[in-house]
């Protein structure tokens, strides 16, 4: 992370007791999840410019509600008396104090953006002074959200934010660990933590200012969470995007930083980007990373992307606002990428599970059909128990005798083919509907099987039944059976009944 020198304070309030009345004003006007939705059904993370008077027209009354909406959410100028009645009693002053409002002729105008995320009231810059502020800090942002739902959630002692930003995973970290600290070299976005600790009652947040894990260089902790600055690109102007290191070397320092600052059991969740060379395969980056960590690791692939098509990504916002600088940003970038010998680049995640001093870890990659839309922390959680499963030996002998029991959020997809006046299956697979959205393609005849994988047979039992039922081969049936039950474990679409409940509490 680099140093800037152009931060600003940040808010802050000058009276603890105004934290809690401002809470209490907020939820006394329904500015919540459900009320600001129900206002703004299709309002998203990040308003388009484009998009305020639209959002304006379904605002226009003069309840608080409508008021602090307009306020907050659209950074709209509002009449000085509409924002003093919707913030009584508190007041538009001491929020004045606080560098949340600036009051100017009459008018009241939000300095910073509030946004209701996992049902916690956030504070951080507003979106139209992203490229206007190297220090500029997101409320919330798709990827601080997609780390949000890979995190996986049991009760701890200690926890880390690590690139704190808003501090909104250290917020939810609170909810189940008994300590958690919140590390950022960004000064603005260690008084926005500060602040919306206070604002939404969590007070005990400790916050350090420094680099990285050098505020925590003797520490370990139970549960890390990570959203850096991955994205690689020649810049280093912007804290809440820019690498300050050549190329993926931020995304693989932090990976290997974090496996040395978790204790034995413990999870780090980092979000990364990583550089293809001549010759990679989309693990391989990483898989590097990881040979001496000492850590269980799954790698997490949502995609990869062309030089040209990543480097537009991450620029888009010039593209209205500065065309040229646009243009010349992406050409900036390429001239990079080539220089490096970079082929494609990769956006994915790494979790990791301390392992015990001396105990052999072991290392998965999977590529998902697309990133989280929704909590996948369990589906997580149920991949590295079933691995431990399949690690502790035993082979196609130990997965006949075992019985397993289907994930109930899946669907079988069954692709038929019409050849000769009949169908043939021509492809079968069982997926997930929600979370990892895994899937796995499997035999036909051993569907017959899985399907009544129920946790009372084994699946020996089961395939033998099967096949008597519909006169197949038994032993043909029976290897087909169990190289399916292996992938849908690896996967974690089934579960063996004696697995080991890795959610219980570390602490």
């Amino acid at each position: 992370m680099n140093d800037s020198s152009s931060r600003s304070p940040g808010p802050v309030f000058r009276d603890p007791a105004d934290a809690a009345l401002l809470r209490q004003v907020l939820r006394d006007a329904d500015f919540t999840a459900t009320g600001v939705a129900g206002r703004l059904p299709a309002v998203r993370t990040g308003l388009r410019a484009q998009d305020r008077p639209l959002y304006e027209r379904q605002v226009a009354g003069t309840d608080p509600l409508s008021t602090l909406i307009r306020l907050f959410l659209l950074g709209l100028r509002v009449p000085f008396e509409a924002a003093e009645a919707a913030l009584a009693p508190l007041g538009v002053h001491r929020l004045q104090e606080a560098m949340i409002l600036t009051v100017a002729d009459g008018s009241v105008m939000s300095l910073t953006q509030l946004l209701v995320v996992a049902d916690l009231l956030i504070f951080g810059d507003r979106d139209d002074a992203m490229l206007a502020t190297p220090d500029w800090v997101a409320v919330s942002s798709p990827t601080a959200t997609l780390v949000e739902l890979l995190t996986i959630r049991r009760p701890v002692r200690s926890s880390l934010d690590l690139g704190c930003g808003s501090g909104m995973h250290a917020l939810l970290a609170t909810r189940h660990s008994e300590r958690v600290t919140a590390v950022d070299i960004n000064e603005r976005a260690l008084a926005f933590t500060r602040f919306n600790a206070q604002l939404n009652g969590a007070p005990d947040v400790e916050c350090r200012q420094g680099s990285w894990f050098d505020p925590v260089s003797d520490q370990a902790f139970d549960m890390i969470v990570s959203n850096p600055p991955f994205v690689v690109s020649p810049e280093s102007e912007f804290l809440f995007r820019d690498s300050p290191l050549p190329a993926d070397e931020l995304s693989k320092t932090v990976v290997t930083e974090a496996a040395r600052h978790l204790v034995d059991g413990g999870f780090a969740h980092i979000l990364c980007n990583w550089a293809l060379g001549e010759g990679d395969e989309w693990p391989d980056p990483p898989r590097r990373w990881l040979t001496d960590a000492g850590c269980d690791a799954f790698i997490l692939h949502f995609g990869t992307e062309e030089p040209m098509a990543y480097a537009a990504m991450w620029n888009a916002p010039l593209k209205t606002e500065n065309p040229s600088a646009f243009v010349s940003a992406v050409d900036r970038w390429l001239d990079y990428y080539r220089s490096r010998g970079i082929h494609a680049l990769c956006s994915g995640a790494v979790i990791l599970r301390r392992r015990p001093t001396g105990e052999r870890p072991w290392l998965r990659a999977l590529s998902l059909r697309q990133a989280p839309e929704d909590p996948a922390g369990e589906d997580l959680l149920r991949l590295f128990r079933n691995e431990d499963w399949l690690e502790t030996g035993g082979g196609d002998q130990r997965l006949l005798e075992s019985a397993f029991r289907l994930l109930d959020r899946h669907e079988v997809r069954q692709t038929l083919g019409y050849r000769g006046g009949v169908y043939d299956s021509h492809r079968c697979a069982v997926a997930q509907t929600s979370g990892l959205r895994l899937e796995v393609a499997v035999d036909p005849e051993a569907l017959q099987v899985l399907l009544r994988l129920d946790g009372s047979h084994t699946l020996r039992d089961i395939a033998q039944q099967v096949a008597s039922e519909l006169g197949l081969d038994v032993t043909a049936l029976t290897d087909k059976a169990t190289t399916a039950a292996r992938e849908l474990l690896r996967h974690g679409l089934i579960v063996a009944q004696e697995t080991v409940d890795l959610s219980a509490s570390s602490a």
